[in-house]
C-alpha cells in the first residue's frame, strides 16, 4: 500500500483501486425518508467493484438505496421510480387515509407501519426483483444490519445467515421501528423480531461497533453517512448529503409525507447524485 492519506477525498479517491476496495468495508448509514444521497456515492461503481469490497453493510434506508442500486445494474429498477419518487411515496405510504395515521398516532403508534413501507418498497423495483432471496443476490457481501428487537440484540442478515429470506422483506422490516406495547407482534412466537437499527439501545450499537472492531480488524472503514466528513481512529467518515441542514431536510420530508403534500427533494437529490458522482 502507498502512504497513508490526510483527507477523506483522498482515502475516498483509493476506492478507484481494487486492492483498495478488497481492503475496505463499506457502512451506509441511515438516511430518513430520502435515500437518494447516497446514489452519488454509489454511481462510482459498478456492481462487479461493489462485489470486490471486503464487506458492504447497510442500514435503514442505507440498506435500500444499497439493494435498488444493486438492481438497477442488473436492469430491475427504472430511473423513472427516481425520478418519480415523490408520487410513488406518497400514494403507497398515504394509502390508508390520513385520519388512519392520525388515529395510530392517537393510539401511541407511528403512524407508518410494516404493511405501508412493505407497499411503498415493493412499488420500486420490476415485478421480477420482488421475490429475489439474499442467496440470489447480484451482491453476495451486502449484509443488511438490523435488531433483533425480541431479544434487544444486534442482528446481521446476508446470504451467509438468512439465504432464502427476501431482500425487500428484510428491507421492509429493517426500516420499520417496532413497537413495545402488549398486544404487538413481540409477545408472539419464538422467532426474530427484525426492528430499525436507528432505533436500537446503545447496547446494540455497541454490539455492531464491536462486530466491526472484529471482523474487519486489519481492513479500511469507510462509513457513509449525512452528517460527518473526517478521518477518526482508522475509520473514514464520508458525507454525502446534498443538505446544508440534514436533520431538518429528514424532519421537512417527514412532515410533508404525513400530510399527503407534494415534495420535490426527492427528485432534486436523485438528478443531483448524477453531476456529483462525476466530481
Amino acid at each position: 500500500m502507498s502512504a497513508e492519506a490526510k483527507t477523506t477525498k483522498e482515502y475516498v479517491a483509493r476506492l478507484r483501486s481494487r486492492e483498495w476496495r478488497e481492503r475496505s468495508v463499506l457502512v451506509f448509514r441511515g438516511t430518513g425518508l430520502n435515500a437518494w444521497h447516497y446514489h452519488s456515492f454509489l454511481r462510482n461503481f459498478s456492481l462487479s467493484e461493489l462485489s470486490e469490497f471486503a464487506a458492504i453493510y447497510g442500514v435503514s434506508g442505507g440498506a435500500a438505496i444499497v439493494w435498488f442500486y444493486v438492481l438497477a445494474q442488473c436492469s430491475l429498477f427504472d430511473d423513472a421510480a427516481g425520478r418519480n419518487f415523490d408520487r410513488i411515496i406518497r400514494s403507497t405510504m398515504n394509502a390508508p387515509g390520513l385520519w388512519v395515521r392520525m388515529l395510530r398516532i392517537a393510539r401511541r403508534q407511528l403512524p407508518y407501519n410494516e404493511e405501508d413501507i412493505g407497499r411503498f418498497l415493493s412499488s420500486l423495483p420490476a415485478k421480477e426483483a420482488r421475490d429475489l432471496t439474499f442467496a440470489a443476490s447480484a451482491l453476495p457481501n451486502f449484509t443488511v444490519v438490523a435488531h433483533d428487537k425480541r431479544n434487544d440484540a444486534l442482528l446481521l442478515l446476508d446470504a451467509h445467515t438468512h439465504p432464502e429470506a427476501r431482500v425487500l422483506d428484510v428491507l421492509t422490516q429493517a426500516g420499520t421501528p417496532r413497537a413495545t406495547h402488549p398486544e404487538s407482534a413481540l409477545q408472539r412466537g419464538e422467532a426474530q423480531v427484525i426492528s430499525d437499527f436507528d432505533f436500537a439501545g446503545g447496547a446494540v450499537k455497541r454490539a455492531f461497533q464491536r462486530h466491526l472492531e472484529s471482523h474487519a480488524a486489519n481492513l479500511r472503514i469507510y462509513q457513509v453517512n449525512m452528517r460527518r466528513d473526517e478521518v477518526e481512529n482508522g475509520t473514514v467518515f464520508v458525507r454525502v448529503c446534498a443538505d446544508r441542514m440534514p436533520r431538518w431536510s429528514q424532519a421537512t420530508d417527514l412532515v410533508l409525507l404525513f400530510l399527503g403534500l407534494p415534495n420535490s427533494h426527492y427528485r432534486t437529490t436523485f438528478e443531483k447524485s448524477y453531476s456529483l458522482a462525476a466530481d
